[in-house]
């Protein structure tokens, strides 16, 4: 299992109805499993998503999917899972 942060800003126009379907599909996403959490940003248009994926194949092909419904540029940060995670902070503390 792989998890990023993924950070959206979407970029020229977007065409009437556009943002009604990108979020029935992110809707389904989360239904799904894939998004784990998202929130809409505050400063700026856009959106950061924790993203839950199988295979590194699978963020290019999500990604596509999300650029299709709303053409945006984004920020990807990989996240550690939270048993890797757990397990490595209780190595850094018990030694």
């Amino acid at each position: 299992m792989r998890f990023y942060l993924v950070i959206s800003e979407p970029k020229g126009d977007i065409p009437a109805g556009a943002e009604l379907k990108f979020f029935e599909w992110f809707k389904y996403l989360k239904k799904t499993g894939r998004i784990t959490e998202y929130w809409a940003l505050q400063q700026k248009p856009g959106l950061a998503a924790v993203l839950r994926l199988n295979f590194a194949g699978d963020l290019d092909e999500l990604l596509a999917g999300w650029r299709q419904r709303l053409p945006s540029d984004f920020t990807i940060e990989p996240l550690k899972d939270p048993k890797t995670l757990e397990a490595d902070l209780a190595k850094k503390i018990l030694g």
